[in-house]
């Protein structure tokens, strides 16, 4: 099966300056038309901008086809953003704190330990997370984030009648356990109980 990848491309006002930074998501799924990409985009904006701040401008997204060879994998789609995140944010919340998000692949590596599929989410909005970084979400709001974001990212519904959701993977394919509920298990993914120090990126570094 076809595998996509999309960037969501995001920005924030950093240190004098503007960062700009983004979240990148690839897929395993059947039928990848264009209208249908365009609706996993949508989907994307969508679950990022619920968990993001007002702090945080959409700017664009780029989709391409992954899994291939360098000459097979093209550039598929581009998409001006606009508009903000929608969720509370925090002026005292450093903007390289990230929560962490991770869902167990469907294979180990050869030792025999497990793998992640990993995301870190800069969205200024402590959505629960004490800003101090050492002390834990309470078990109300991580449940709440992993039915809001982490949840949905695994299984991206398009919102089309009779359509399978896209299931979460690396860019070669392997999927997370979740997705592919290897044995039946149904293995979720989770956000991490603290706040973990990110670098976004190094526009600003330098200067």
């Amino acid at each position: 099966m076809p595998i996509r990848t999309i960037a969501i491309e995001k920005e924030t006002d950093y240190r004098g300056g503007v960062q700009r930074f983004s979240n990148v998501y690839s897929y395993f799924g059947g039928f990848f038309s264009e209208a249908n990409l365009e609706l996993a985009v949508d989907r994307l904006v969508k679950l990022e901008k619920d968990v993001h701040s007002l702090g945080v401008r959409f700017r664009g997204a780029r989709a391409w086809s992954d899994g291939g060879t360098a000459a097979e994998n093209v550039m598929l789609l581009t998409k001006d953003l606009s508009g903000t995140g929608r969720a509370g944010g925090s002026g005292a919340m450093y903007k390289e704190s990230a929560i962490l998000v991770q869902w167990e692949c469907e294979r180990k590596d050869r030792l025999g330990r497990k793998k992640y599929l990993r995301k870190w989410l800069h969205t200024q909005a402590p959505l629960g997370w004490p800003l101090t970084g050492s002390d834990p979400v309470d078990q109300t709001s991580l449940d709440a984030f992993n039915t809001q974001y982490t949840n949905e990212i695994e299984l991206l519904d398009i919102g089309v009648a009779d359509f399978t959701p896209y299931q979460l993977c690396t860019a070669t394919g392997e999927r997370s356990r979740g997705a592919s509920n290897v044995g039946g298990d149904n293995v979720k993914g989770s956000a991490y109980k603290y706040l973990e120090n990110h670098r976004m990126g190094d526009m600003w570094r330098g200067k």
